[in-house]
Order: structure tokens, then sequence, then C-alpha cells
């Protein structure tokens, strides 16, 4: 390792060297004249040469000394700005984010942590709703296109769904039951059709139906032993993880469709951030020519 034997005199040193006068420098630096003046001695004795020309009450530095003190005061320059860097804080900027609840709980929220790893800086709001997207977000996050009518989006997220049920379930099922219920929800009413009609197999059997509200009630119905749910698969990744629900892959999957990030028409630095890190991190469809630039 290199040691600088010299750093400690080198503050003293440049404010002498600018004021050329050791009692304005101690001024300065809050130190005596005699303090300054043994710092630049002691600087002299390591180099082994004058840095300055000595006269009464006046020094002027040497031709070598004005040298050496445009060296020294670049790297004072250098230590200031990397001391600055690590005690400036940047400025805080703030993102409002309006998207479905479920997809709020069970996608956007848990990814959240990486993003403000990525930038610090940037705090997100989330506002949930699952209508017409309305003036005051600066993204919206919608599965339909008829909630963002003539506004810029794009396809960032494929959806896929599944049929889930209980570990209770699934040993019904491999038993062959006779008792088979459905559960229904009311946001994804779709869901049932479109499995039908892209002709994958119903669960045999059924007896039942339960209505629900909302994606994340029929998940946890379905965690409750209460039927078999259609439900997205990126809703219930860690569902199936830790083995809460089990996936009937026998029957298939289901395309159900894509999410698009729309924006309004302004765009902000922190915007730009966001879209990039989007980008770096989940888009699964590639962005058009000229959007999201």
């Amino acid at each position: 390792m290199i040691r600088i034997r010299t750093l400690p005199h080198l503050l003293a040193f440049d404010a002498a060297a600018r004021h050329e006068s050791f009692s304005l420098a101690a001024m300065e630096l809050c130190l005596t004249t005699g303090a300054v003046s043994r710092h630049i001695t002691n600087l002299e004795t390591k180099l082994g040469e004058e840095l300055f020309f000595r006269g009464h009450k006046k020094v002027k530095l040497t031709p070598r000394g004005r040298i050496f003190a445009l060296t020294c005061r670049k790297i004072l320059d250098e230590l200031a700005a990397a001391e600055a860097a690590f005690t400036e804080k940047p400025a805080i900027h703030y993102i409002t984010i309006n998207c479905l609840p479920t997809f709020s709980m069970y996608w956007l929220l848990p990814r959240l942590a990486d993003f403000h790893q990525a930038c610090p800086h940037i705090h997100i709001n989330v506002v949930t709703s699952t209508g017409m997207i309305t003036p005051g977000s600066d993204f919206a996050i919608r599965r339909d296109p008829i909630h963002f009518p003539g506004m810029e989006a794009v396809p960032f997220l494929e959806e896929r769904s599944i049929l889930v049920c209980s570990p209770a379930s699934f040993l019904k099922q491999q038993a062959q039951s006779p008792d088979n219920t459905l559960i229904h929800i009311r946001v994804r009413n779709d869901l049932w059709d479109k499995w039908s009609a892209q002709g994958l197999t119903l669960p045999e059997n059924i007896t039942r139906h339960v209505h629900l509200d909302h994606t994340f009630a029929g998940i946890h119905a379905a965690e409750e032993n209460l039927g078999i749910a259609l439900v997205p698969r990126i809703f219930c990744e860690k569902h199936l993880a830790s083995g809460r629900l089990v996936w009937l892959d026998s029957y298939g999957t289901l395309l159900s469709g894509n999410y698009f990030l729309v924006r309004q028409k302004r765009e902000t630095p922190a915007m730009r951030e966001f879209i990039t890190w989007l980008r770096n991190s989940v888009f699964t469809a590639p962005l058009e020519p000229g959007k999201y630039e």
C-alpha cells in the first residue's frame, strides 16, 4: 500500500500558496501562524526542496513550488468532489401508478423493493382502481384496451391462466371424486368462457358453483378448499411455490391476454427511469419503435 505522508500538510500549503501569506492561511484554517509554518517546513523537508521564498512578513512561491501548488489544488478538488458525492442527496421525485387491485397486490408490490434499490430517489404512489383511466396518474396498468381509448399504451406482460385448487381438493381429483366445485370471479368472468372457447378440458362431475367479486378472493377461496379456480398464474406464483395451491396442469393453460403500460402525455426524468427499470426487469413484449424511448 502506498503511504502519502505529506497529506496532513497539503491543506496548509494550499492555503499559503493561494494567499502567499502564512498568517492569512492560518486565519482561513483556524490555526496559528506557527502551526502553518511548521506544516510547510515539514512538507519541504519531506520533499527535499523549498517551496517558498521567505521575505519580511511575506512569502512567495518558488517556480517548483508553483507547479506543486497546481497539483495540490487538483488533488484537494478531487477529494472535495468525492466527499460531496457521498454527502449530497439527490432530489426526491414521485411517480403515481394507477393499477388493478389484484395486480398491485400480487405483482407490482412484490417488485417495488427491487425498484427502490435501483432508484432510491424515486418514491412510488400506488392507486388502485378497476375502471377507466382518469387524469392524475403518471402511469396506469390495465388489461383491457377499452379502459384507455386513445391513449399511448405498450403491452408489457403476457397473462396465462391456470386451474388451481388446495392440496386437499387435489387429492380428491386424484381419487376421481364425484363432487367438484368451480369458483367464478366476476371481474374476470371472461376466463371460463375463453377456456371453453379454446377447447380446453373442464374438470368432471361439477356439482356446484361459487361466485366471488375479485381475483384475490378466488385465490383465497381455492386455498380454503372451496373448489377449483381459474386464475392468472402471475397472481399465484407464491401460493404454488409454498404448496398452498396446486396447479392442475393436466388440464392445460389458457393464454388469457396482456397487461398494458399506459402513460400520460407528459414525461419526466423519473418516469423515464421507471420505464428503463421496467424494460430491463420485466418487459416480455418488444417495445414498438419510437415508443417509450
